[in-house]
């Protein structure tokens, strides 16, 4: 358990799936969480049910990752904020989805 309220775990790809499961656990854990990924309202969505369900102190930033200034925002985000970034989950990812052939 992190001690310091300005103490984050910051997660990428935070709005759905397996990275929204994570910052879920964090604060479960009793750690604030900063969610980063596309600005979709899946990403507000999920900022205010964890900041609703949990305790810890919740953030989020909307940033596409795959523009090369990204890790300079979220960088320049933290900072500005006095978020210290204690725990780094770097889940963001993009795939297709669709029928593939085996061959």
């Amino acid at each position: 358990m992190m001690n310091s309220n300005n103490e984050f775990g910051l997660i990428t790809g935070a709005s759905l799936g397996i990275g929204r499961e994570i910052a879920k656990e964090l604060s479960r854990r009793n750690i604030n969480t900063l969610l980063v990924a596309l600005d979709t309202p899946d990403l507000k969505e999920a900022e205010n049910y964890i900041s609703n369900k949990y305790s810890t102190r919740v953030y989020s930033l909307g940033v596409d990752l795959t523009d090369p200034s990204a890790a300079g925002i979220i960088y320049n985000w933290c900072m500005k904020n006095n978020f210290h970034v204690k725990i780094l989950v770097n889940n963001a990812g993009f795939g297709e989805s669709g029928y593939f052939e085996i061959l």
